[in-house]
């Protein structure tokens, strides 16, 4: 048969080429180099690509709008080679990377530019090639949507290698001692090395079966645990020879077991009408592949909500015809959902053998929900698995997967599924299919299996049961398990990684029922073999399969600001890390820089990452460290504070030509600022820089202009925010005080005092009132007088003064009207700021140019008082008399004196003030003190307090400061009338006494003290200090207690102090007795 074989291999060869070229060409996953994209929904792409050789720490992710407008991108990372997005705009154009992470460092992989629109109109493209291969199919497929790969695979015809003509009978077979889903010889080598027919389709379908749960994970929306890594999918090959070129039949589940199936559907108000179409063509799919009839595949359904409600029961129909039927015409319910209620009602209506239920048949049970239950589910779930039912979970949309875990029966890994939208339940369709049927050919009573001469394997060779896992962790976990009824000699625990890793084994001691497995990878899946040994065979293996937990990620981490160079760091620990790795990189325009690597202690769970720049985007990536090994990375957003402005801005100063600006620094640690200032329309911009100062003087400016201020602060990571302000500038001053100093002949001097600093110059303008000529004179800006020629004697002039300043600006005019006529007189005379020895003289000067004045003053209540003259400048409108006499009236007459004559007078009365003090009293005596106190006399120098005894004439006297009011006078005689005097003091002169009589307070009177209550010792009376003086006695206040700061702390003494005392001097409450050792 050698030569036949030839040339079949080389044209399976040429088609094997033109095959893969043919799925690269019609597959629904749009592929680029390395990375393939596969739209899930309307806003959600699948991305997977060939991971990078060689050792890596994971990838990042990143997908960027293309737009003008800046708009957030997405970056994730990830340490598998797929990844999901959602929330994308299906008009938006987006470019995507991967990046290869290894250290600090990234390395592009893979990139693309996509639209969501254009992405779907190729599938349209590629869908509509598919639908006309399955044109050529006859028939419609049972099995539901097919993934897009397998459909490619599928739709082409298959040339497989000729097969001996000879084919075994499975009933003929010979009997094995190895049931049919034992391990492969590979793994035992006791076992027989021949399969059967049977045996060999078994294994095929426990392939498919595997092969259907990757394909599960990877193509699901949210899947149960981690999605294992793709691999390369084999073509499956039909059991029957096929020579030439045909279509696949839809598929069909070929077993002749028996077995119940439950259809539990979620029909609450969240589904909607349209979707609960696309349930009624995933219900069809689902039941289209199998053989229904009474003595093989029985199907019933219940919808349920807020109360279950069965639409037909398992034995309701019989052929496939009917049963399709009543799928298609089932009616929508809505309402709530109580998934809870929903299963007690399939155990206690839907198991009873009056609807179908058979006892000795396999029960399953496919539920369909879109959300939480609203009651309790997983007690009801428990019941039933309890019962042997096996529960197959399906969510979609909103389904609370952690809950779907718990309600579905182990594996959970093949009995969990989720979708994120309705019309992805026709991916499912197929892989449910192939797993039922094979879990029914593996629980139910095959026909074809009838028990041989042989005795059964499992009485002979019992295998152990009911296998637990139990301290579940990301490296290790325990094994349990129930040991055989005959005594096992050894168990052999086979486990390895659903990757492909080659097994472990484990040999325990028969006795044993518990192991742990540890140094396992984290979050994989691993395939579990406990096979019982006896003297002389091998048991059947007790099988099972566990998903070791991730390793731990940090918790809940923050990432917030503390400054404008700081990021504050902080996360929950992740039990078991060694080490904590964060990689943190700025985001300029959306794109990070180059990653900068800390690692830090076990220990630590906040950090502060410092020399960061201001007002930036940080992406921070978190990793645990288990060793070498990093977790699951979490990545968090944050941007730096930026740099603080000043907080306030004041003008304290502006005038026309000049600002003072002052600030208050944001930061104490500000090293400089910068002031800009220009006017309102943008020209003549200008800057200062100041170090070390919070304030500025800004000159030059431009007069009635409105200038925007703005200050920022100069630190060296750059400046700051302005801080900005509109302030204007006031108008230029006139000069002031024009008058006329002096006319002589035909001149008249005039001066002024000067408006500013900065003026130019000045314009003197005068003019006759009685008509003549205007004249004008322009002098330097630093002049501060002029002399004006060419005036006429007895006229009148108007006189006008203005400024000129640098910016072209000239203020206001200053005039005053001069006289060269003589004769006129001073008039308003008034007196003022009257003194005892003073007063001052004004008066209004006429209208002519006078050369002096000549003021007289007398004294009108002396008897033979004489005139006084005093000569005052013409100038001048007032003069100060002094040296006058205290409490006197004058009279005051003012004379104008010109060049050649006397001019008018005018007069006025004055009187000083008087020296004597007023209110005079006494405020606190006693038998040794008096203290007065008296009303101040302004403008004195000081006043003499005198006290006399009226009783022996002895006399004390004080001089005190002008400041005084009172004084005291102590060391008196107890029981004596004392004349108090006070005299006001200024210069030599001395106003009269005021005088009050006042006596002093008796002695007190001393009580005698028996000889036997006073302690018999020598006693030393201590030297204390009191008013200045050193006298023998006790500070009663320290001896008990007394504090001089107005209260007490000794119980039965006033808390406030006597206030005319000089010293504190409190009050004790009557009855009150204070004893303090003296010794």
């Amino acid at each position: 048969m050698s030569h036949l074989h030839a040339p079949s291999s080389s044209l399976w060869l040429m088609l094997c080429f033109l095959l893969s070229v043919f799925l690269l060409l019609s597959t629904g996953v749009y592929g680029q180099g390395r990375l393939k994209l596969t739209v899930l929904s309307e806003d959600r792409l699948q991305m997977k690509w060939k991971e990078a050789d060689g050792p890596v720490q994971g990838y990042k992710v990143r997908v960027k709008p293309i737009s003008e407008v800046p708009q957030p991108e997405l970056m994730l990372t990830t340490t598998r080679g797929r990844a999901t997005v959602a929330g994308l705009d299906s008009s938006q154009e987006y470019a995507l990377q991967i990046l290869v992470l290894n250290g600090t460092t990234e390395k592009l992989l893979a990139k693309r530019r996509f639209t969501m629109e254009g992405l779907r109109d190729e599938e349209m493209i590629r869908s509509g090639s598919r639908e006309q291969k399955k044109k050529l199919l006859p028939g419609g497929s049972g099995s539901g949507d097919m993934d897009d790969v397998t459909e490619a695979l599928m739709g082409l015809p298959t040339v497989l290698y000729p097969e001996p003509t000879t084919t075994i009978n499975p009933v003929a077979a010979a009997p094995t001692t190895e049931p049919p889903a034992i391990e492969s010889p590979s793994q035992l080598p006791d076992e027989v090395p021949e399969k059967t027919p049977r045996e060999k389709r078994k294994r095929k379908k426990e392939k498919e079966r595997d092969r259907s749960k990757g394909e599960n994970k990877e193509e699901q929306g949210t899947t149960q645990g981690k999605a294992a890594e793709e691999k390369p999918r084999k073509t499956p090959t039909p059991t029957q020879p096929v020579t030439g070129m045909s279509p696949r039949k839809p598929f069909e589940c070929e077993t002749d077991a028996a077995a119940d199936i439950m259809l539990l559907v979620d029909g609450s108000w969240s589904i909607g009408r349209t979707n609960f179409r696309r349930v009624r063509d995933f219900l069809e799919g689902l039941m289209t592949p199998f053989n229904i009839g009474p003595d093989h595949i029985q199907i019933g359904l219940t919808q349920y909500s807020g109360d279950p409600r069965t639409e037909w029961h398992l034995n309701n129909f019989t052929t496939k015809e009917q049963l399709l039927e009543a799928v298609r015409n089932f009616r929508y319910k809505g309402g709530n959902t109580f998934t809870g209620q929903a299963l007690l009602h399939v155990m206690e209506e839907n198991m009873r053998a009056e609807a179908g239920a058979r006892s000795a048949t396999p029960f399953f049970l496919v539920l369909l929900t879109d959300g939480k239950s609203q009651d309790d589910a997983i007690a009801a779930a428990d019941r039933l698995k309890n019962a042997g039912v096996e529960i197959i979970a399906v969510g979609v949309k909103n389904a609370d997967e952690a809950e779907l875990r718990q309600v579905a029966s182990e594996p959970v890994d093949l009995n969990v599924y989720n979708v994120n939208d309705f019309p992805l339940l026709s991916k499912l369709v197929s892989r449910l299919v192939h797993i039922l049927c094979g879990r029914i050919e593996d629980r139910g009573i095959s026909k074809r299996m009838e028990p041989g001469p042989t005795a059964d394997p499992a009485l002979s060779y019992p295998s152990p049961s009911d296998l637990r896992f139990s301290q579940l962790g990301s490296r290790e976990v325990q094994l349990h398990w129930t040991n055989p009824a005959k005594p096992v000699q050894q168990f052999r625990v086979v486990y390895h990684s659903a990757e492909g890793q080659s097994p472990q084994e484990v040999v325990l001691s028969g006795s044993e029922s518990t192991v742990l497995l540890d140094g396992l990878s984290s979050q994989t899946l691993y395939h579990v073999s406990i096979f019982p040994v006896y003297e002389n065979n091998v048991g059947l293996a007790l099988r099972g399969t566990v998903t070791t937990l991730p390793l731990a990620t940090p918790a809940n981490l923050e990432v917030t600001p503390s400054s404008y160079s700081t990021l504050k760091v902080s996360w929950g620990a992740a039990p078991g890390a060694t080490q904590y790795m964060i990689l943190y990189s700025a985001l300029s325009h959306g794109e990070p820089d180059d990653a900068k690597e800390e690692k830090y202690g076990a220990e630590q769970t906040m950090v502060e990452l410092t020399g960061l720049l201001p007002a930036t985007d940080y992406s921070v990536t978190l990793y645990a460290l288990y060793e070498e090994d990093p977790s699951d990375p979490v990545t968090a957003v944050s941007a730096t504070l930026p740099l603080p402005p000043p907080m306030s801005v004041q003008f304290p100063m502006v005038t026309h030509s000049m600002l003072k600006v002052s600030w208050v620094p944001g930061a104490g640690d500000v090293p400089g600022h910068r002031i800009t200032y220009s006017t309102n329309h943008g020209s003549d911009v200008k800057q200062v820089e100041v170090t070390g100062l919070n304030s500025v003087v800004v000159q030059n400016l431009s007069s009635l202009s409105r200038y925007l201020v703005s200050i920022q602060s100069n630190y060296p990571q750059g400046l700051s925010a302005a801080l900005t302000s509109n302030i204007t500038t006031l108008k230029v001053p006139s000069p002031s005080d024009l008058r006329v100093t002096n006319f002589s002949d035909s001149d008249i001097t005039v001066r002024w005092q000067a408006g500013a600093e900065d003026v130019v110059s000045y314009l003197i303008k005068w003019i006759s009132l009685s008509g003549g000529d205007l004249q004008q004179l322009r002098v330097s800006g630093e002049s501060e007088g002029a002399i004006l020629e060419g005036v006429e004697d007895d006229k009148e002039y108007q006189i006008s003064l203005s400024a000129l300043y640098g910016d072209g600006a000239q203020s206001e005019a200053v005039a005053i009207r001069y006289s060269t006529l003589s004769g006129g007189g001073p008039s308003g005379i008034s007196v003022t700021e009257e003194t005892p020895v003073s007063m001052v003289v004004n008066w209004v000067p006429p209208n002519a140019h006078v050369l002096q004045y000549r003021v007289t003053y007398t004294a009108l209540t002396a008897p033979e008082s004489q005139d006084s003259t005093v000569l005052v400048p013409g100038g001048e409108k007032q003069v100060v008399l002094e040296s006058l006499q205290p409490d006197t009236r004058y009279s005051i007459l003012v004379t104008a004196e010109y060049r050649n004559r006397e001019g008018g007078s005018g007069s006025a009365q004055g009187k000083t003030t008087s020296l004597r003090v007023s209110s005079v009293s006494v405020v606190r005596s006693d038998q040794s003190s008096i203290c007065v106190s008296w009303r101040p006399v302004s403008a004195v120098d000081g006043y003499r307090i005198v006290i006399q005894s009226v009783k022996d004439k002895q006399t004390k006297e004080k001089a005190v400061a002008e400041s005084s009011s009172s004084h005291c006078f102590t060391d008196l005689e107890p029981e004596t009338l004392y004349r108090i005097s006070v005299h006001s003091l200024i210069g030599s002169a001395e106003g009269a006494a005021v005088s009050i009589l006042h006596p002093t307070a008796t002695a007190p009177a001393r009580l005698p003290i028996h000889p036997r209550m006073y302690p018999i010792h020598n006693e030393v009376c201590p030297e204390v200090t009191i008013r200045n003086s050193i006298v023998k006695g006790f500070d009663m206040m320290e001896a008990f207690g007394l504090t001089r700061t107005a209260h007490s702390s000794v119980e039965g003494v006033a808390a406030e102090p006597f206030v005319f005392n000089t010293l504190p001097a409190y009050t004790v409450f009557r009855d009150i007795q204070l004893t303090q050792n003296t010794r």
